[in-house]
């Protein structure tokens, strides 16, 4: 499998020929702005900031593909640009506020404009996760997609109280066996479709890539201020690659609840 099919300005797909069967995404990789869109209209400590990327996503990402031996495939642009995990039809995909702040560059886009922004930035990174995962099949090789994500503590004035969460539509049963095993790992408090539930929320890359196909599909989501330094960055990815594989050998009853909590 080589990368012929990488476009490099949209996706940067690293060990795209490891035959692990996990393949670990990060879409919000990146909170860069390219020159031509002005920086949106924000200022740069906005955009570093949780609305312009996932912070620390990219660390943990890197460190669990590593632990695991898998592909990793990272966005190259920050959300802002557009969101790699909403639907290119979905207004979200190049959101004009994030939570409470407006973002000026997004409003009035022409769909010309609009057209230009997804044809450039979302369909490439698209087409090349699908690339590579076709590209695994033709080889006989099993993927397990997983997504990984941080979250901030509070959401529009809501505290939330999990350290992380686990994400799932389709793989429930896998979902909860992860979400299980990071509690007893831990100690702490996991969600299972928590902060946000799929089921309910405008999603791309797990309904897409991983259910249309079949595959085990999920999202892992750290809590942002549990990643502040390299320890915490490093726990927290030792914790995730423990239980993405400990998932796979578990079966779990239907969870009914929104939470997982260890004694």
């Amino acid at each position: 499998m080589r990368p012929d099919y990488m476009p490099p300005d949209a996706i940067t797909i690293r060990h795209p020929d490891a035959a692990s069967p996990y393949v670990i995404v990060c879409e919000h990789a990146s909170c860069f702005i390219p020159s031509e869109y002005d920086g949106l209209g924000l200022s740069p400590e906005l955009v570093e900031g949780h609305i312009g990327w996932d912070i620390h996503a990219e660390d943990v990402a890197t460190q669990v593909a590593s632990m695991l031996g898998a592909p990793l495939v990272t966005a190259s642009v920050s959300r802002l640009v557009t969101d790699l995990n909403r639907p290119e039809t979905c207004q979200d995909c190049i959101p004009g506020r994030s939570e409470t702040i407006s973002v000026p560059g997004n409003h009035g886009l022409s769909p010309q404009e609009r057209e230009d922004r997804l044809a450039k930035w979302h369909r490439p990174f698209h087409e090349g996760l699908s690339a590579l995962l076709d590209a695994r099949s033709r080889h006989r090789l099993s993927s397990i997609l997983v997504g990984i994500h941080s979250f901030t503590p509070i959401y529009d004035g809501v505290t939330r109280p999990w350290s992380a969460g686990v994400l799932y539509r389709a793989s429930q049963t896998y979902g909860e066996a992860v979400a299980q095993a990071m509690s007893s790992l831990s100690g702490e408090m996991v969600g299972c479709n928590q902060p946000y539930d799929l089921w309910v929320h405008s999603n791309h890359t797990i309904p897409f890539h991983g259910d249309a196909r079949g595959l085990p599909a999920i999202i892992v989501e750290i809590r942002n201020d549990l990643l502040a330094t390299p320890a915490a960055v490093a726990h927290w990815a030792n914790i995730t690659a423990q239980s993405l594989q400990t998932g796979r050998r578990c079966s779990l009853p239907c969870i009914n609840n929104s939470q997982i909590r260890t004694a």
